[in-house]
């Protein structure tokens, strides 16, 4: 008794809650990416999501099925697959439902489930259920199970409930809507009016007597985590927290009246329950809801069709008219802007003082913008601006140590704030002329102002006549950034390096080429200071002088360094012009926009750790909240997926382990990251056992071409270029036999072949032994020269490419090699020309391919025709060639003209499609190019300010204190060669 008293007590009270919970805005402003028609979206209505167990992500739209793996967007299935209403992923099985078809696709194989005739499925996206090889489908017949065999490769449907049989305890029919598969087995369903329950062959039904509103069609329905069950129909939302009890209301304000009947239930990652409206995305934080629309930055007019919330918690989005969204950092990063009460966009300082709270702990949390201050209020979930006399930017916030703050201005002023509210008239210790830089209250209570011209220092506070620091001796007096150490020593940065003092005696100053414009002072007494352009250094002192140690700093390099935060943790976090990036002493990562930051130019100085270890970060967009910093290098990275391995002109697909007939045919591998949470992951790939190195998969693809016999494996892994944590390898292994006459059968065969010429030839020597002596022995030489011909025809055809003749890359890459082997030994000039036909994608579009294999082969004989006997020529691949010059000296003006002359004469007569023109870029053995791979990365480098420059030109790498001539020059010479 006292137990179903409690039970109604909290309904009742959950139901106050909801029927007082408001449908305003949210003050978080979305991070959303869209996905539609350029990123191969072709439909952008989308009906439904869903993420199989493999991780790839599953979109249905009015107009075919579509798959996003983390690299692309595929449309799949498109000559059976037409309007998809419903997904439901189980296991590594994908369900996909029409208005009259069902299908299963598993491992990359579409089958079509038998349906009673003239059956018509339910519309709603959760018309179907499944787990594993099972599914449950609502049509007009009733409730259908379907099952798939995976021995005998068949899919059976029978009927599992008529609607007779479900409407037995209201004495009618009743249609089925929407079906869920709870974690205990049973099945829950929108049947007519009712929410009905299928545990085995128990049939339990909630109606209007058990709180469920009649004539309603429950199209969706959801399980959350906490085992309640909740379910949405036109105008109606309800949850059910205990099977023996009745449904609660938890209808969100102003959806009464909404007409449509088709939006979705998910539970995030974080346990929060998320459905949708005619204004946007709702989320319920146990009271109220919470509305997400177009003042958060959703598109469209928010018609939000389908959600799903993926293993790796982020969340996406189908908004029907406007594609797929996704919202990046969902969970993990919370994101305010002025739309959201800040007073301006643009964030410069962040702090926490005085009682209250929000968001993340004790205090009020403030925020210094170009336009004022602004604090939160915990209850709005909004920002507050704080009323000031000054309008215009507060640099910086600095606590005054009695629960207030100073707020400080760039002009020289300074604003004193306690209470949410302004203290005072603002004060300007030395006037307007002196703009302030930093300020630091130190851990003994004085207060430090830095301005451009000196360093001031006040013993409590900013009140009263300041001591004015002299500085060291013979250096600047200014500097830009300080901080101080549990030792009383106050470190500054400046252009010049970094200074210390303590007790007002100045140290020795650190100098730094790049100075040092931001510190951080660690919590065992050292220091980190790092220049605007990334050079890191660590200063801890020796005795009464400062050491200094250079930090690595790759993550840093080229980005503009804004702020430097030492949190908690002993990680240091580096805001920038394009992100944020964080050390923890091994492992960097760089997070961005994508990864769910607000903006990726962060202001200068607006990094803050609040109490609870989370990271607060200003931008010139607003304000981002990273809610768990330590989740940033704690997440595993999960291997690739191999979507698919074809082998080729005629693309096959090929099984793992599988031998395959040799030819000079290419391999391609298709794969997938099949994760969303991290784009600035990669795929790397080896050959096993024949490469050391790996080398990185652009766009998720391995494509091998012109491989000798043998047997192959191929390992792929991802891997983060930050931090340089890497997933385990997935590997693919084929073998290539070896052709018919180097197989071990015609081996044989040949042998016995030639056992039976020589025993015949024998015994006829026998016979004839003087007559025919000469003769044999003539025989015996032709027989000995075919070999030998064969021989070499087949070293010909293995380093020969097919179409021109020419050395193939394999080839090419050996004869470099010998080539830079000699050069470097003998001290011979050596160059490497790397060419490319210019436009040559247009001749195959144009022309067709014929006409783009006549042109490769002309060129390859104009080509051979131009160098010299001990010259190579080969080709790279496609419409790239490269030539290996032994002697030749790019130093030398005759020699470049030689190869101006070259790059003239291959271009100037027409080919059959008429004249095409070619790209030369040159590099020459010497200097930092001692190898083969940095002589071709250069001269690739040169072929790639050739093509830049406007192509049909050769471009010589800079290291060669030459380039190609002039346009006047150019044309001379090609008079010149075109004179009869």
């Amino acid at each position: 008794m006292v137990n179903a008293w409690r039970h109604r007590a909290m309904q009742g009270a959950i139901a106050l809650f909801a029927a007082l919970g408001v449908g305003s805005a949210s003050a978080e402003q979305m991070n959303l990416r869209e996905f539609g028609q350029a990123d191969g979206l072709q439909n952008l209505s989308i009906n439904a999501l869903a993420q199989d167990a493999p991780g790839l992500l599953w979109a249905g739209t009015d107009n075919g099925l579509y798959r996003h793996d983390g690299a692309r967007i595929v449309r799949v299935g498109s000559s059976e697959i037409r309007s998809v209403t419903s997904l439901a992923a189980g296991g590594a099985n994908l369900w996909i439902s029409s208005q009259s078809r069902l299908w299963l696709w598993r491992e990359g194989r579409l089958r079509s489930a038998p349906l009673p005739k003239d059956t018509e499925i339910g519309v709603y996206a959760q018309s179907l259920a499944a787990v594993d090889d099972e599914a449950w489908l609502t049509t007009d017949k009733g409730l259908l199970h379907v099952s798939f065999d995976p021995t005998a490769g068949t899919l059976q449907t029978t009927v599992a409930r008529t609607p007779e049989q479900l409407g037995v305890r209201l004495n009618r029919p009743l249609q089925v809507f929407s079906a869920l598969r709870d974690c205990d087995g049973s099945l829950w369903l929108g049947c007519g009016e009712a929410i009905c329950r299928l545990r085995g062959d128990v049939l339990t039904q909630w109606a209007v007597d058990r709180g469920v509103p009649d004539r309603r069609e429950w199209s969706s329905l959801l399980q959350a985590e906490d085992g309640s069950i909740w379910a949405r129909a036109r105008g109606a939302l309800i949850q059910l927290v205990d099977p023996a009890g009745n449904f609660a209301d938890r209808t969100p304000p102003g959806t009464r009246d909404d007409a449509m009947n088709q939006y979705p239930l998910v539970q995030d990652a974080s346990g929060r329950v998320l459905t949708a409206s005619q204004e946007g995305l709702l989320r319920w934080n146990g009271q109220g809801w919470a509305l997400f629309g177009r003042h958060q930055g959703l598109p469209g007019d928010g018609r939000l069709i389908a959600l799903m919330s993926d293993r790796e918690g982020e969340l996406w989005m189908g908004l029907r008219g406007t594609g797929l969204l996704h919202w990046q950092g969902y969970g993990r990063w919370v994101n305010w802007s002025a739309a959201d009460g800040l007073p301006n966009d643009v964030v410069w300082s962040i702090l926490r003082v005085g009682g209250g709270g929000g968001r993340t702990g004790a205090g009020d949390l403030y925020v210094s913008t170009g336009r004022g201050v602004g604090v939160f209020d915990p209850k709005a979930e909004r920002f507050r601006q704080v009323a000031l006399r000054h309008k215009r930017d507060i640099s910086q916030l600095v606590p005054d140590g009695e629960g207030g703050l100073w707020g400080i201005t760039p002009g020289g002023a300074l604003h004193r704030i306690r209470d949410r509210r302004a203290q005072g008239v603002p004060i300007a210790p030395r006037g307007p002329e002196d703009g302030f830089l930093r300020a630091m209250r130190a851990r003994d209570g004085a207060f430090w102002l830095m301005t451009t011209q000196q360093t001031l220092r006040w013993p409590q506070g900013p009140v009263g006549q300041p001591q004015v620091l002299p500085g060291p001796r013979g250096q600047a007096k200014s500097f830009e950034d300080l901080c101080d150490t549990d030792d009383r020593t106050v470190w500054m940065a400046g252009w010049q390096g970094v200074a210390s003092q303590r007790d007002d005696v100045w140290s020795p100053q650190v100098p730094m080429k790049e100075g040092a414009g931001m510190l951080a002072c660690l919590a065992d007494g050292t220091v980190m200071a790092v220049s605007g352009y990334g050079e890191l250094w660590h200063l801890r002192r020796d005795g009464s002088t400062p050491k200094a140690e250079r930090i690595a700093s790759p993550a840093l390099e080229g980005r503009q360094v804004m702020s430097i935060l030492a949190d908690s943790r002993r990680w240091l976090w580096f805001g920038t012009d394009a992100g944020l990036v964080v050390w923890n002493g091994t492992q960097w990562k760089v997070l961005d926009q994508s990864h769910g930051l607000i903006g990726n130019d962060t202001s200068g100085f607006a990094l803050y750790e609040d109490s609870d270890s989370s990271l607060w970060v200003g931008t010139s967009r607003g304000l981002s909240h990273l809610v768990d910093p330590s989740a940033v290098f704690a997440k595993a990275i999960r291997p690739p997926l191999l979507l698919s391995a074809l082998h080729g002109s005629d693309p096959r697909p090929v099984r793992d382990g599988e031998a395959l007939p040799w030819s000079q045919d290419r391999f391609h591998l298709l794969l997938a990251p099949a994760q969303f949470s991290d784009p600035s992951l990669r795929i790397e790939y080896r050959l096993a056992g024949r490469d050391e190195l790996w080398f990185p998969a652009p766009h998720a693809e391995i494509e091998l071409t012109g491989l000798a016999p043998g047997s192959y494996q191929i390992e792929a892994r991802s891997a983060d270029p930050d931090s340089g944590v890497r997933s385990q390898p997935i590997s693919f292994s084929f073998t290539l036999d070896p052709p018919w006459w180097a197989t071990g059968r015609a081996r044989a065969l040949g042998l016995l072949l030639l056992l039976g010429l020589i025993y015949g030839i024998h015994r006829w020597r026998r016979r004839q032994w003087k007559h025919q002596q000469l003769r044999l022995e003539a025989v015996v030489r032709e027989r000995t020269q075919a070999l030998e011909d064969s021989r070499a025809q087949l070293e010909v055809l293995a380093s020969r490419d097919a179409l021109t003749g020419v050395w193939n890359r394999r080839a090419l890459l050996e004869v470099l090699d010998r080539e830079v082997t000699r050069a470097g030994r003998e001290r011979l000039p050596l160059s490497v020309v790397i060419i490319d036909i210019d436009h040559f994608k247009r001749v195959n579009d144009t022309y067709g391919h014929p006409a783009g294999d006549a042109v490769l082969r002309t060129f390859a004989e104009r080509l051979s025709g131009e160098i010299r006997p001990y010259d190579a020529v080969g080709r790279l691949g496609g419409e790239e060639f490269m030539l290996v010059l032994p002697g030749m000296d790019l130093n030398e003006a005759a020699d470049r003209e030689r190869l101006c002359r070259m790059q003239v004469e291959v271009n100037r007569e027409p080919t059959a499609i008429g004249r095409v023109t070619s790209s030369f870029g040159a590099a020459m053995f010497g200097g930092a190019l001692t190898t083969g791979e940095t002589l071709l990365e250069a001269a690739d480098q040169a072929l790639y300010r050739a093509k830049n420059s406007g192509r049909n030109r050769v471009a010589f790498h800079e290291d060669v204190p030459c380039d190609s001539p002039r346009a006047d020059d150019r044309a001379q010479l090609t008079e010149r060669l075109e004179a009869p």
